[in-house]
């Protein structure tokens, strides 16, 4: 009589295998790993509990080594995801994801939530706030509008950079050019002031439909002005949230730029107070004023507060935050608002501004106070509007008045009875 062999169990559930079945997991077993490579399977909660997973989502804040520790875990058995299965769950190639599991922190917004969606990582295990269905509609249209919708970018060709890991990918080679248009106020680039590796990358652009457009020229521009001010912030806010100045200490930001790294920045609180400590010890001005004009735009009356008791302290910050909004809400050149920010006789006289002009240039700042959501802008507005002549127009006095309302911030409605009583705003 023949005898049974050996009961044999699967590998990946440890049910009891068939007779007939050759292989070490049970046939749901291998029904799962085929659903496998076209989606992410099914998990049960403890599988979220491997201490390996746990560390790159809590503790590191890494959604590369997140991946890593998915595509390894136990739960799979010894046949683990491949890069490859787990590089199309999340609609990039196996090179990027390679570089994303084995680089730095990943700190693109969007991609984190598509991400954690895809692999549906339970959101108290997140860092992040993940939207609901009507937030994520307004968000990508948000984006859309912002020209962050990298897309078509992001999926464009990097087949030429795969033997090398060094390669920049498409987001950085996006990203520096974006970086150099910036600071040299420029809206394109020939090819031949752009670096090799990156030029080799833009070159496998499609033709049309791409952010990133090369014109008959070879001049490299990007579809919209709104893109550079996006990649830039992406740039510099990796920066920040690594603990480096280097990028925010050079030239102080735009207020466009600095809107977007708002955003990143609300959904990375740790971030707040190292742009704190640097607003208050920064070794420059630039960087000094660069941390408060973030933090200025994130909304809470306190740190609006906290940043407008720190300009009224630094000359030269407070120097440098007078001109942007001077330049920015009058259209002013920047010399020409760097007068106006300095109080120099040369513009601000009766002498040498006429009264028509001066109720002109008042309107268009009591415009700012009323309006804007960067709390210092509306405070260096007042200020500047108290500078304009010797009293404040009466076609300002009622909006002052209004916005004294509905002025959440301590130090603005100091600053507003100080303007409305004809007296110096840096005084109080």
């Amino acid at each position: 009589m023949e005898t049974s062999a050996n009961p044999r169990y699967c590998a990946r559930c440890g049910a009891r295998l068939a007779s007939d079945n050759v292989d070490n997991t049970c046939r749901p077993c291998q029904r799962a790993a085929h659903e496998a490579v076209l989606s992410p399977p099914e998990v049960p909660p403890e599988f979220w509990e491997n201490d390996q997973l746990r560390d790159a989502l809590i503790r590191e804040r890494h959604i590369g080594h997140a991946v890593r520790s998915y595509r390894k875990h136990p739960f799979h058995g010894q046949r683990q995801i491949s890069q490859e299965t787990a590089a199309r769950w999340l609609s990039v190639s196996q090179t990027q994801l390679s570089r994303i599991e084995n680089g730095r922190p990943l700190y693109d917004l969007d991609r984190l939530i598509q991400w954690a969606k895809t692999l549906r990582i339970p959101p108290e295990l997140l860092w992040f706030a993940l939207p609901d269905e009507g937030e994520d509609v307004k968000r990508r249209q948000f984006l859309i509008a912002s020209g962050a919708a990298t897309a078509g970018l992001l999926s464009a060709p990097v087949a030429l950079n795969a033997g090398n890991a060094n390669a920049p990918s498409a987001e950085e080679c996006a990203q520096w050019l974006a970086w150099e248009l910036w600071n040299r106020r420029v809206s394109s680039l020939n090819a031949e002031e752009i670096p090799v590796q990156v030029r080799r990358l833009l070159d496998g652009l499609p033709p049309a439909g791409s952010l990133i457009l090369r014109d008959s020229d070879n001049n490299y521009s990007f579809a919209h002005p709104s893109l550079i001010d996006f990649f830039v912030a992406q740039r510099v806010f990796s920066d920040v949230a690594q603990g480096n100045t280097d990028l925010l200490a050079t030239t102080q930001t735009s207020h466009d730029t600095d809107q977007v790294i708002r955003r990143f920045v609300q959904h990375e609180n740790s971030c707040v107070p190292i742009l704190t400590r640097w607003m208050r010890d920064g070794a420059t001005p630039v960087l000094r004023v660069n941390s408060a004009g973030i933090l200025a735009k994130l909304g809470p009356a306190d740190i609006s507060d906290d940043v407008i008791t720190v300009l009224k302290g630094d000359v030269d910050s407070r120097h440098l935050y007078l001109t942007a909004v001077a330049s920015r809400v009058l259209a002013m050149p920047w010399d020409e608002a760097g007068k106006l920010a300095a109080n120099s006789p040369e513009l601000t006289s009766d002498a040498a501004i006429s009264p028509e002009r001066a109720v002109e240039l008042a309107v268009q700042l009591s415009q700012e106070v009323q309006h804007s959501q960067d709390g210092a802008a509306r405070w260096c507005s007042v200020v500047l509007i108290s500078r304009i002549g010797q009293r404040v127009p009466p076609a300002v006095t009622s909006a002052l008045q209004e916005t004294l309302r509905r002025e959440p911030c301590r130090e603005n409605l100091r600053a507003i009875a100080s303007a409305l009583s004809n007296s110096d705003p840096l005084e109080v």
